[in-house]
Formats: structure tokens, sequence, C-alpha cells
């Protein structure tokens, strides 16, 4: 799935060793969320996303700190962290699905 390069927004991707299996093109940079820890990766270092966040704070803060409009990841590992699968759930719309696993969401407005 080909995301608006002049949207430039991030795309936050689950970090796994399969991904990406769908290549697109963008120039813009994205931040690493590994569900198994709840933790973020980005040109900072690494810290926890949901820890002491609700899913509407979580949702501010990639939406207005890192300035990420789109999740990346690989839907068996959503259900490694509750928190993450909720916020799919009710801040995020599935935009595209392939091969039944790989999943990208908005996050909605």
């Amino acid at each position: 799935h080909r995301v608006d390069r002049r949207q430039r927004q991030m795309c936050i991707r689950d970090r796994n060793n399969n991904l990406p299996a769908i290549y697109y093109y963008t120039n813009a940079n994205s931040v690493y969320y590994w569900s198994g820890d709840d933790l973020v990766f980005n040109g900072n270092g690494r810290f926890p996303l949901f820890k002491n966040r609700t899913n509407q704070e979580v949702k501010l803060f990639l939406t207005d700190s890192l300035n990420v409009g789109y999740i990346y990841t690989y839907e068996p590992y959503n259900k490694y962290y509750p928190n993450f699968s909720s916020f799919l759930k009710e801040e995020c719309k599935l935009i595209e699905q392939n091969y039944n696993t790989y999943q990208l969401f908005k996050i909605t407005p």
C-alpha cells in the first residue's frame, strides 16, 4: 500500500523480522514499535508507548509529538500487548490488509 508522501506523516511499524512484506515508497521517516515489550524505537532511543497513558493520550502523543499518522503491523503480533490491540480497534481505521496478516491502519482524527 502506498502512503501519500504529501502528507509527510510517519508510519509506526510493529517491529519484527518479517516486515515489511509490502514495500512502498515514501519520503517519510518511520518510528518502530515492538508490542512484545511496549517499546518505541526512534532517533532518540527507546521508550514505552502505553505505560501510564490512555489510548487518547497515546493518540495525541503519536500524532502531535511524533507526527505519526499510520501504523503498519503484522496482525498476530497485535495481541502481544493488549493496550496496542485496544488502540488499533478504538483509535484507528484499517485501510489495507494483505496476506490476511499484514495491516496498515490510519490513526483516526
